[in-house]
């Protein structure tokens, strides 16, 4: 899914006109103006203001489903997708804490965005005998070698929120919460495209309808890729008069030259109103914030975050208009889901459905916390993913 990110840690140059002129994608347009400006614009936008108030409500409930008593003393690998970005980190940290609770070890083997360190890490993990491994948002075809190598060896693995091969590889995959949107099955691709929603209608509600969208989308990850499908038919559905104007298409391996590509797309597009991540928050750490800040345009600009990081909700806060929503989706409810999923696998039992893992939608008027990542809730009620799965596991 993703190439080796030793260009993103040595700072490696790759000639930014060529990459501009490969990966920046823009449609024509016309009009220009302040992004908060409601003039020329009589759109409804009673539906994106309705979805809107529901995101903000917050859309989670308790895991469905009875988990078998869990076995101690199990050696189970986790691959997080990479250390450096803070959503891998979260699920990584809380797979090892979900993981003590149970009596298990766990050994975390950074994939570093590359795969062929994440096969390195399922072969070493084969090799320790490992009794189960978990592998974060990584697409099957990039690693069926390994993964057909640990279905061999009797180890079942646990996908979180990447693409499975068919027939299927992953023994059980990370589930969320059914709803919140028509069609979302708490499948990952029905969940990822529906959290990522919120923005649109987000964007929708602030322009009046009348959004003029650059998109920021990465191309070599399913995850990302469904994310940025959610936005595209939450627009079409809820703001027929918004129209993305250019999309910033990036792979990892670009990430470096980001920031002058979100740079060229402003300067191409001056009529631009709003800036749409559809990724996550590390996007913003890597080039968006930069580019948005450096274009003297930051207090004009409707620019949508990720999953509610801590650096992420740090942009919301300091208010400079670099980022002004997250979407909480939290992944350290989905590490112990991923846990809770590789109880039911080593006990025989049928993988669950539905985590009651969903979204909240935080902007600095709603559900941002004084400090750190954001917080799960309902109603402005917190939700503890820890508490719910410590109360399961009759721990």
């Amino acid at each position: 899914m993703r190439a080796n990110v030793s260009t993103l840690r040595q700072g490696c140059l790759v000639a930014a006109a060529t990459l501009l002129a490969t990966t920046l994608s823009a449609c024509n347009s016309s009009g220009s103006g302040d992004a908060n400006s409601t003039s020329g614009s009589n759109a409804d936008t009673s539906k994106a203001q309705e979805r809107l108030n529901a995101a903000y409500k917050g859309f989670y409930s308790e895991p469905q489903g009875d988990t078998p008593a869990a076995p101690t003393g199990k050696n189970v690998w986790v691959i997080p997708t990479d250390l450096s970005y803070g959503f891998s980190d979260d699920w990584a940290k809380a797979s090892k804490d979900a993981g003590a609770l149970l009596g298990w070890t766990i050994k975390t083997y950074d994939g570093k965005s590359d795969p062929n360190n994440v096969l390195q890490g399922i072969r070493s993990a084969i090799a320790a005998k490992a009794d189960g491994i978990m592998i974060e948002v990584q697409d099957c075809d990039a690693i069926k070698s390994g993964l057909t190598e640990a279905k061999k060896a009797g180890i079942p693995v646990v996908g979180d929120q990447g693409q499975d091969c068919d027939p299927p590889l992953f023994s059980a995959t990370t589930v969320f919460k059914n709803g919140g949107y028509e069609g979302n099955d708490g499948t990952a691709p029905k969940t990822l495209a529906a959290a990522f929603k919120p923005q649109a209608d987000w964007v929708t509600v602030k322009s009046n309808g009348d959004a003029k969208i650059i998109t920021i989308e990465e191309t070599d990850s399913q995850a990302a890729i469904w994310q940025a499908q959610g936005v595209r038919e939450e627009l079409k559905d809820v703001c027929p008069g918004c129209k993305i104007v250019a999309t910033v298409k990036y792979t990892v391996d670009q990430i470096p030259n980001l920031q002058q590509m979100i740079s060229q797309a402003l300067l191409q597009h001056p009529e631009a109103t709003a800036i749409i991540n559809t990724v996550a928050d590390f996007v913003q750490q890597y080039g968006l914030s930069g580019a948005v800040l450096s274009s003297g345009r930051a207090d004009k600009l409707l620019v949508t975050g990720g999953e509610g990081t801590a650096p992420g909700l740090d942009l919301i806060r300091k208010d400079a208009g670099d980022q002004q929503t997250s979407t909480c989706t939290s992944n350290i409810w989905v590490a112990y889901t991923d846990i809770d999923q590789m109880i039911r696998l080593f006990a025989g039992a049928k993988p669950a459905t539905d985590s009651g893992n969903g979204w909240v939608l935080i902007d600095k008027d709603h559900n941002l916390p004084k400090s750190g990542a954001c917080v799960p809730q309902v109603d402005g009620k917190p939700i503890d993913p820890k508490a719910l799965y410590t109360k399961i596991w009759g721990k």
